[in-house]
């Protein structure tokens, strides 16, 4: 029975075309580094300025942490209709003060934030927004984003809302489809 038991316990099944990045690995979030390397994954394909998923890729992070940093600058993240699926909490993408950054054909699901322009806690370390201006003329294009949770009832303020833009303007939405389990929950803006 032990041996069964033990055997039964080392079985992996893993989905073909996803990739899942657990929070005890080293890798347990993915850059897009200012230098324009991609860390975290072999799902991300660079083109130009173009970024784009190559399968379904599954993060675990905490409430007002993140899976996935743009931290570069005029680039498109096209996620060329795959999933990004979260395990209930934290943000799927974030940025914060970035210039000029479209995010495009995304599936995001299961995270408490879609797309998040304001602070979360697992910020790089090597990275510094620091004195940056207020992010601007970032574009959120043709996205499906479905998230956990009720605006204004968690302990993080971005919780529950499909974008969350704080400290961004000139931001230009257009054919996403959100869905909340708070009718408020779809869009927040706040003033920069």
């Amino acid at each position: 029975a032990l041996i069964i038991a033990l055997l039964m316990a080392s079985v992996l099944i893993v989905t073909p075309g996803s990739e899942t990045v657990s929070a005890a690995s080293s890798s347990a979030i993915i850059q897009i580094k200012a230098d324009g390397s991609v860390e975290g994954t072999d799902k991300i394909v660079q083109k130009g300025s173009v970024y784009t998923l190559t399968a379904d890729i599954q993060g675990s992070v905490e409430s007002n942490e993140a899976f996935i940093f743009i931290m570069k600058d005029n680039i498109i993240f096209d996620g060329a209709g795959y999933t990004i699926l979260g395990s209930g909490k934290g943000t799927a993408i974030y940025t914060l003060r970035s210039q000029n950054v479209k995010i495009q054909n995304c599936h995001i699901t299961n995270f408490e934030t879609g797309i998040n322009f304001w602070m979360v806690a697992n910020w790089p370390s090597n990275s510094s927004y620091l004195g940056l201006p207020s992010a601007s003329r970032n574009e959120i294009v043709n996205n499906s984003i479905e998230v956990v949770g009720k605006a204004f009832s968690n302990s993080s303020l971005e919780a529950g809302w499909c974008v969350y833009l704080s400290d961004a303007v000139n931001t230009t939405l257009l054919n996403n489809r959100f869905n909340t389990q708070d009718y408020k929950g779809g869009l927040f803006f706040a003033p920069s």
